[in-house]
């Protein structure tokens, strides 16, 4: 699944759940270029209480004719570093260092400059000079750095922890308002809903504008995790699981999907293609990075002692998982609890499968197994399966079987 190299630009794009755990693998340590930006709040802040300060000073100066003159030089003063600020909000000039990202963080040329707690997200992207790791601090404010291959920009974040076999990734694009057929459904709809109350055509074509600016203004949200991708734009919501999709084509203003039914869907991003559009690109690179780390951790343990029985209540089903790994059976049991793990983290297995392998753990784990079902869960893109390994990490008896039995309905929607 290659894809095509876009332009060096930074775009707020991507963000990554928190709470994940470091990377456990060596740092990387790597020439690269980087270019930092501050936060949008903070720069605000500044711009506006350096030009504040100066029109306040400039007014006690003026009540004081020894000190008149002081009062413009301290305006002129907060206007420039108001000017300065904006600056460099939007201009980031992008300077050598020798880069070093490892679970401490990120350091540069052996001084470190921002710790691991201080990183909020982590994304990769290609550009035409190769590829670059966008780092999104808390408190507001970016680093980026650029590399040559898009093979050490993944191993920087898989060094913080946060690349897709940890964590999901969720990306903000474009209203889908002029490709949704429910969205425009709606609009049509509701306009003629207001052309039969009131007899009236303008309250009608009002009616449908100002439905069709709010859908305009309206994002629409791309999650991706470790088995599949999530789109949701007002009441709609899509899940595409990597094996529905048979390849992923990097486009200027969007990403296409071509799926294995012959279909295609695209997260827009700009209406027109003739600008190219880094959220598009780091999009695309996190989905063919997701389904690679899939692909090549496929689980080889046997499941079929996982199935749900035909006829068999999801209670007693629970407690049937709840006994493969009980003391007194241990020993002739058909599945370890190592090959559970293996499942439950597994993004090649079926969803009921992971979620029935967290229901067989959820009985013998302790607080740092609870916390490995949470982050599982938290790399988890599909809402049902999610919702069910959290319920086996926190939720009781009864959380977990009304978790079961929506999954199990979504399955039974989702091969009809």
């Amino acid at each position: 699944m290659a894809l095509p190299n876009a332009p060096r630009e930074e775009n707020e794009s991507a963000t990554s759940l928190e709470g994940a755990s470091p990377s456990l693998v060596p740092p990387v340590v790597v020439p690269a270029t980087v270019s930092r930006r501050i936060g949008l709040g903070a720069a605000l802040g500044v711009s506006l209480g350096s030009v504040t300060l100066g029109i306040g000073v400039w007014s006690w100066s003026s009540r004081h004719g020894a000190l008149a003159h002081v009062g413009p030089l301290v305006f002129l003063a907060g206007c420039a570093l108001a000017v300065a600020m904006a600056m460099r909000r939007l201009v980031s000039g992008r300077r050598a260092h020798m880069v070093q990202v490892g679970r401490a963080g990120v350091a540069l040329d052996g001084v470190p400059i921002v710790g691991r707690d201080h990183i909020r997200a982590a994304i990769v992207g290609l550009d035409r000079f190769g590829a670059h790791v966008r780092i999104d601090l808390r408190g507001g404010g970016d680093l980026s750095i650029g590399v040559s291959d898009v093979r050490v920009a993944r191993a920087m974040v898989e060094a913080l922890g946060f690349d897709a076999r940890r964590t999901t990734a969720t990306f903000r694009a474009g209203s889908r308002v002029n490709e949704s057929t429910m969205g425009v459904a709606a609009i049509v709809a509701v306009a003629i809903a207001f052309g039969l109350v009131c007899w009236n055509v303008v309250f009608a074509f009002a009616a449908a504008m100002v439905l069709f600016l709010g859908g305009l203004a309206m994002p629409t949200m791309v999650t991706v995790g470790t088995d599949g991708l999530l789109v949701r734009w007002a009441v709609e919501r899509k899940y595409f699981p990597y094996p529905d999709i048979a390849r992923v084509e990097r486009m200027p203003g969007r990403v296409r999907l071509h799926l294995k039914s012959r279909k295609i869907f695209d997260v827009v991003f700009r209406s027109r293609d003739d600008r190219d559009e880094p959220a598009a690109g780091q999009l695309a690179e996190r989905i063919v990075e997701a389904i690679e780390r899939r692909d090549a951790s496929g689980s080889r343990v046997d499941v079929s002692k996982l199935v749900r029985p035909a006829g068999v209540e999801v209670r007693a089903w629970m407690a049937s998982l709840a006994e493969i790994l009980s003391e007194g059976t241990f020993r002739d049991a058909p599945i370890t609890a190592d090959q559970l793990w293996e499942i439950v983290e597994d993004a090649t297995a079926t969803t009921t499968a992971r979620a029935a392998a967290a229901i067989a753990l959820r009985r013998v784990v302790d607080e740092r197994g609870k916390t490995r079902l949470r982050v599982v869960a938290n790399a988890t893109a599909a809402p049902h399966l999610r919702v069910a390994l959290e319920q086996a990490a926190d939720g009781d008896d009864a959380d977990v079987e009304q978790a079961l039995t929506a999954l199990d309905r979504s399955t039974e929607r989702s091969t009809e």
